[in-house]
């Protein structure tokens, strides 16, 4: 089973011009990210979740157990 595909193909590119621009320690919301992006923000909050599942696991597999929360 395939993860949510992007309503737009540029968000991509909009995912890459925050990273390239936003401050260090800046933090934005679901829908800044999103108006960025030129997607939804249930969109945002759907890769959010996937991304730290995967790191979940991973970080379970290697043992890394301090970077988990509780």
């Amino acid at each position: 089973m395939k993860g949510p595909q992007p309503p737009n193909p540029d968000i991509d590119i909009g995912l890459a011009a925050l990273c390239k621009y936003a401050e260090y320690g800046q933090t934005l919301t679901h829908q800044e990210i999103a108006d960025v992006c030129g997607c939804t923000r249930s969109f945002i909050y759907k890769i959010e979740q996937k991304a730290l599942r995967k790191f979940r696991h991973l970080a379970a597999k290697r043992f890394l157990y301090e970077f988990l929360e509780d």
